[in-house]
């Protein structure tokens, strides 16, 4: 179904996601963006808050040694030490969350002695990837003109060992409670930010070969009843971005998607139940 076709909510939903497959060149150096919503208390006021958090992710198959999982941008530096260096001029608006987010190649709930990755998936701030880097000065991209090379899968221990580790659950969790970033005030349609001048002109349009500094406004639109998923969609294919996730910070949404899954599990389990029961039926009968 086309997202036009979509009928635009009344509301703000619980929960919004979308991913995108697109070939865009990130903006940010960041392929996801996770925006926690806060509305109002008033009724009839439209100040929302915003908590935004960006990210890189990565599946560096670290089983295998060689496994090239960063590789050389268009310009011969390092893909990777290019995107820390995009998600630095980022880094200039204190109120958004970055971090990089390798996956693991484990199956679900198997941590092996082995892996470096002590939650399955593991999260690095961004501060701690960016400091890392500039420490190697074969890693480092810090202008045009100094190749940084690819990172390796020693480079990543490396980074992993001299890091601070997060789930990506403790991650959303310290920003819903504060603990992590700023609130952006913003209203029921979405929220805007602006680069620090020194920042943005370091930071170009994602075009390769555009000379221009980004010094527009950067405005991230959520789905509400003027908003569909159009207006997210162009946003995503604006900036680079492959996922999206918006989370309604309401309790009584909050209640009522807690109690949509409740209730969905309460069904399956009745059903297993159901079909323990009559396989008990069964194996008597027989």
């Amino acid at each position: 179904m086309p997202a036009s076709a979509i009928p635009k909510p009344a509301y703000h939903p619980p929960i919004t996601s979308l991913t995108l497959p697109t070939s865009s060149e990130q903006l940010f150096g960041c392929d996801g963006i996770i925006v926690l919503i806060a509305p109002p208390k008033d009724e009839n006021s439209d100040a929302y808050l915003y908590k935004v958090g960006m990210f890189e992710a990565k599946w560096p198959r670290i089983s295998k040694p060689n496994y090239p999982w960063d590789k050389k941008s268009y310009h011969g530096h390092s893909h990777f030490s290019y995107q820390l260096a995009r998600q630095h001029a980022l880094a200039s608006v204190e109120k958004v969350v970055l971090w990089e987010m390798f996956f693991s190649e484990e199956a679900v709930g198997n941590i092996s002695g082995d892996t470096p990755f002590p939650w399955g998936s593991t999260c690095i701030w961004h501060k701690d990837a960016w400091n890392h880097m500039l420490s190697n000065i074969n890693l480092a991209h810090v202008k045009q003109g100094s190749a940084a090379r690819q990172w390796t899968s020693a480079d990543l221990r490396a980074l992993i060992a001299a890091s601070t580790v997060h789930s990506l659950a403790s991650v959303i969790e310290g920003m819903a409670s504060c603990n992590i970033g700023e609130p952006i005030e913003g209203n029921s349609g979405g929220l805007s930010f602006q680069l620090a001048p020194n920042a943005a002109q370091f930071l170009f349009n994602s075009e390769e070969g555009k000379t221009s500094p980004l010094t527009e406004p950067i405005n991230i639109p959520v789905l509400n009843r003027n908003n569909d998923l159009t207006e997210i969609q162009n946003f995503m294919r604006k900036y680079g971005f492959r996922s999206y996730t918006s989370i309604m910070l309401d309790e009584e949404a909050i209640r009522a998607a807690m109690s949509e899954a409740k209730q969905a599990r309460m069904t399956a389990m009745i059903g297993r139940l159901d079909k323990d029961a009559e396989n008990q039926i069964n194996n008597v009968t027989n």
